[in-house]
């Protein structure tokens, strides 16, 4: 499939380190150029070795850095032109760290290993006799024995590119990255089908299974390579040697031109050209591009299309795709045009008790706009204004489609969407009347930074999936974390004031109709339900608190302000507060869904995907938290991770989520979050990794290493890794399974009462319980601890 091997010499990536650490020498730093690489040669991430280069010097080899990040991606690069295009990558779904290295070991070929030598990614078995690498000018790396027999080359497993000499047979494919600057699998490969076809589709971004094609060589049962010649051309190789072009017409020259074919993160494949002189302007140029427009040619019944959910695609002179939100709709994430949109406003739901009537909704027109496949109702006969009416009074619409008598009425979350002159239909989008926006703080004042820890209780606010989270998590996470007093200045205790909205008493006893609807208690005070006069009526969740006296007034504002300059797509906003006579209230935004206790615990079950997005979105706020608001220590312990962590030593994981199918069919993501918050319940500080890292590890982007075996912290203090060690494994076990011991099991369907009378669930040891703890004696709260 690849030209002969040349010159055998010792492995790229592995003689950049050992250049560098075994010379100490000024040449050391000076780029080599015969392509060879040695068993044991080596190279470091972060270092400041040249690459390691072909002999003309046209390939380099080696660490590139992930913009501004610590982190890593092992890759081949054009060394001459500008742009340093990268065109093969080995780790793209686990950057390296910073310190990582790469080696040619006679074993394994290829290894890449962390800094504290866990495996990242490995090249393939060398069985031993792997003598020599050599990086050649065609932009392919290969491993090869002392005969010259290669073992491994690049060119057998492209990443997102095709290079001149490159050949790609029946199941081969390229995948592309995920965005312009992150390197994981994303969503469009380009493949050469057993029938012969070469396609490109979308596909399943979780598993990689492949979804509808957009663009096919119409080679069925005749294709039998795709080749990409040394003179610059791509081609489908039929059986019968005849060939079918995917370069259409004539290309520059190979001699004097770079040629590469690249399929991008936004589905589109593309072949370009590059001029080889050395004038320090050259540029790549667009020779073709499949499909001519993106934006059209995908429309499969799945996958989200190039712009996301909710995005619309629009095409631009080069033929590749422009994203933009709805009206009224904004970026999933901000730093990322292509991953989707969101709702600016609460959209409208089914439910008799919240304030979502059809009145208090209006229609955006859009016009050559579409998300097709996204229908749950037709209707033909209609004119226009008949088809906006049918969606208004729908609960369930958010968008409906009208074209010659026809509308379809739609769903969120919308897929495909493209704005096209082609595009002969007029879009209409429910949004909320008015600026609906809820008051809040604005951007975090860095001197002013309070030390609230976490603030568990206001999570997962932007996101309309997780509203249940509200109430439940407010009274469980203040629990864990102390509030740190500090002297509060007049201008800061003015800010407060101007920050959130001061309710007197009366307006929240109007609010709550006399604290009528209770809907959750905590250890400080009881959570009712209200609506506040602002605009058409906000729903809004009361916290009247029972801790502070009239005597504490400066510490409420404290922990007020604290909250105040908490600001966080995950982090439910404070409206105001009240703080009149004895009365000490908070008064939160409203989620609608229930209390976490009632998904965690009663009869309704959280999917495994919903507890393992909880669990990454905890993380966030607690980065945010612990980023920014320097947490502090609590005296509260919790030991649901050390039951998880016999678990974990048992080999009985497997156990924790017991009777939990998806869970059971996902063990390797459980065993990710075991691991991870084992991590941080370590005794030695320094072994516990930062909030920054526990996300990367959460989210599969680093590598979590098997955490040592006798090293848990069994009287560690709340600080803010153990506490979240606790809330991960709490939404990600299935507390009603079997705990994991040969005595003391606990039988699904057994129960414990918080009465303070009933024995608790002891461990085999008994130097552990499980059951109720009354918090104070003179009330009735209780927690459940271990």
């Amino acid at each position: 499939m690849v030209e002969p091997v040349k010159e055998m010499a010792p492995d790229l990536p592995c003689i950049l380190y050992y250049f560098f650490f075994f010379l100490l020498l000024p040449s050391s730093l000076v780029a080599q150029s015969n392509g060879n690489v040695k068993v044991g040669d080596s190279l470091t991430a972060g270092d400041e070795a040249a690459p390691w280069l072909s002999p003309a010097e046209d390939f380099a080899f080696g660490f590139r850095q992930l913009g501004q990040k610590d982190l890593y991606l092992l890759a081949i690069w054009y060394y001459k032109i500008p742009d340093k295009t990268i065109i093969w990558f080995a780790n793209g779904d686990r950057p390296a760290p910073k310190k990582s290295t790469v080696k040619l070991t006679a074993e394994l070929g290829v290894v890449l290993n962390n800094p504290q030598g866990g495996e990242i990614w490995n090249s393939g078995p060398g069985n031993g006799e792997a003598a020599s690498g050599f990086m050649n000018d065609t932009g392919n790396f290969l491993v090869a024995n002392e005969n010259g027999e290669k073992f491994w080359q690049s060119f057998d497993f492209p990443t997102d590119t095709l290079l001149p000499t490159q050949i790609m047979g029946k199941g081969g494919n390229l995948s592309s990255r995920l965005s312009e600057t992150n390197f994981s699998r994303g969503r469009f490969q380009f493949r050469l089908i057993g029938d012969g076809n070469a396609v490109l589709n979308t596909n399943n971004l979780r598993t990689g299974s492949p979804y509808d094609a957009y663009f096919w060589s119409n080679t069925v049962d005749s294709g039998y390579q795709v080749v990409f010649n040394e003179s610059g051309y791509l081609y489908v190789l039929r059986a019968n040697n005849e060939r079918e072009p995917l370069t259409l017409g004539s290309v520059v020259s190979a001699t004097e031109n770079y040629h590469r074919a690249t399929l991008h993160f936004d589905g589109v494949f593309v072949l370009y050209s590059c001029p080889k002189n050395s004038s320090g302007t050259e540029r790549w140029s667009v020779v073709r591009t499949m499909p001519e427009n993106i934006c059209i040619n995908v429309s499969g019944k799945l996958g989200t299309g190039p712009c996301g959910y909710n995005g619309v695609c629009t095409i631009i002179p080069d033929q590749r795709a422009n994203c933009s939100c709805p009206p009224r709709f904004s970026l999933l994430d901000p730093d990322d045009r292509y991953g989707g949109c969101k709702p600016d406003f609460p959209t409208q739901v089914c439910a008799e008790d919240v304030p979502n009537a059809p009145e208090d909704y209006e229609l955006e027109e859009v016009d050559n706009t579409d998300w097709p496949f996204s229908d749950y109702e037709m209707y033909t006969r209609y004119n226009v204004e008949d088809c906006k009416k049918a969606c208004l009074q729908d609960c369930f619409c958010n968008v409906v489609v009208f074209n010659e008598e026809t509308c379809w009425k739609k769903k969120l979350p919308l897929s495909n969407g493209r704005q096209d002159a082609s595009v002969n239909r007029v879009s209409f989008i429910k949004v909320r009347k008015g600026n609906y926006t809820l008051p809040g703080p604005p951007p975090i004042p860095k001197k002013n930074r309070g030390r609230l820890v976490l603030v568990v209780s206001v999570l997962l606010g932007g996101s309309v999936f997780f509203n249940f989270v509200l109430v439940g998590v407010v009274s469980f996470a203040f629990l864990f974390f102390y509030h740190k007093k500090f002297t509060r200045t007049p201008q800061v205790e003015r800010a407060v004031q101007s920050n959130l909205r001061c309710f007197s008493y009366k307006d929240l006893v109007d609010a709550t109709n006399g604290f009528k609807e209770e809907v959750g208690r905590g250890s400080f005070g009881i959570v009712y339900k209200g609506l506040i006069q602002i605009g058409s009526g906000v729903p809004v969740a009361i916290k009247k608190l029972d801790r502070f006296a009239k005597e504490n007034d400066k510490e409420f504002k404290t922990e007020v302000d604290a909250i105040a300059h908490t600001h966080h797509k995950n982090l439910v906003r404070l409206i105001g507060f009240c703080d009149e006579g004895q009365h000490r209230m908070l008064v939160y935004e409203f989620l609608s869904n229930g209390t976490l206790a009632s998904f965690l615990f009663g009869d309704v079950k959280l999917s495994w995907n919903q507890r393992t997005q909880i669990a990454f979105q905890i993380a966030r706020g607690l980065l945010y938290l612990h980023d920014e608001c320097n947490s502090e220590e609590s005296g509260d312990r919790a030991i649901l991770t050390y039951w998880a962590y016999d678990c974990y030593q048992a080999g009985m994981m497997h156990a924790l989520v017991e009777n939990d199918e998806e869970a059971l069919d996902d063990m390797e993501k459980f065993e990710r979050f075991v691991m991870v918050a084992v991590w941080c319940i370590q005794e030695d500080p320094n072994l516990r990794p930062t909030m920054k890292m526990v996300m990367l590890m959460l989210e599969g982007i680093i590598q979590v290493d098997v955490p040592p075996s006798k090293s848990i912290h069994l009287f560690l203090a709340m600080d803010s890794e153990f506490a979240f060690s606790f809330l991960l494994l709490f939404f990600v076990v299935s507390l009603r399974s079997v705990i994991c011991q040969t005595s003391g099991t606990v039988n699904v369907g057994e129960s414990l009462v918080a009465t303070g009378q009933s024995p608790p669930w002891l461990f085999p040891s008994k130097d552990f319980a499980f059951g109720f703890r009354q918090i104070n004696e003179n009330d009735d709260f209780f927690l459940l601890a271990v």
